[in-house]
């Protein structure tokens, strides 16, 4: 009875010093933060980022978008052979997307462009960044409509993983990638 007249006590004091109403006003804040965050990670990367400029809150909070699709044929409203005219402006928006990524897990990492516009050391790079971010999909699209001309596929990097970067990954899509695993690699342990 007596810790129930102490309680009851700390709960009045607290509710008139303004930790009670703190404390709720501190856990809606986290769950409009949270419900934010769940609606832009189910929007495309580029509907997300446009949602920065309607709260200043909300400014940096698309960086943390789990989902990173990066589809050139979206990105220029072009055709497949045309993409080649873009392919500077493709790295350079991708590149600036991942440097200032903040999210700890990528559920989805998507690139789609001609593998012959974009030099492998970038796709690497790319490949490595969402592989670290615990990627649980991988989606690459790179083909060319030019084949007979571009016969080259890219090569994935397997020489620049390690067991640690491919236990979250669950799916796999590749178009116009080869896939030459070396002879230690034991496989993907979620596919």
């Amino acid at each position: 009875m007596g810790m129930f007249i102490l309680t009851s006590f700390l709960f009045e004091c607290w509710v008139e010093m303004g930790f009670i109403y703190n404390l709720q006003m501190y856990v809606m804040h986290l769950l409009q933060d949270l419900v934010v965050y769940k609606i832009l990670s189910k929007l495309p990367l580029k509907e997300a980022a446009k949602t920065s400029v309607l709260s200043t809150k909300w400014r940096c909070i698309w960086l943390t978008c789990p989902r990173l699709c990066f589809d050139g044929l979206a990105m220029f409203k072009c055709e497949r052979g045309e993409l080649f005219l873009h392919a500077r402006q493709f790295i350079a928006q991708v590149n600036a997307v991942l440097q200032k990524y903040q999210g700890e897990v990528v559920e989805e990492f998507h690139i789609r462009f001609d593998f012959h516009s974009i030099p492998a050391h970038y796709l690497d790079n790319w490949v490595i960044f969402s592989l670290s971010s615990k990627m649980k999909n991988l989606a690459l699209d790179l083909q060319t409509n030019d084949i007979e001309r571009y016969p080259a596929r890219y090569k994935f990097p397997f020489e620049l993983l390690d067991s640690g970067s491919l236990s979250g990954l669950q799916h796999v899509q590749f178009s116009f990638v080869s896939i030459k695993p070396p002879s230690k690699f034991r496989g993907f342990p979620n596919l």
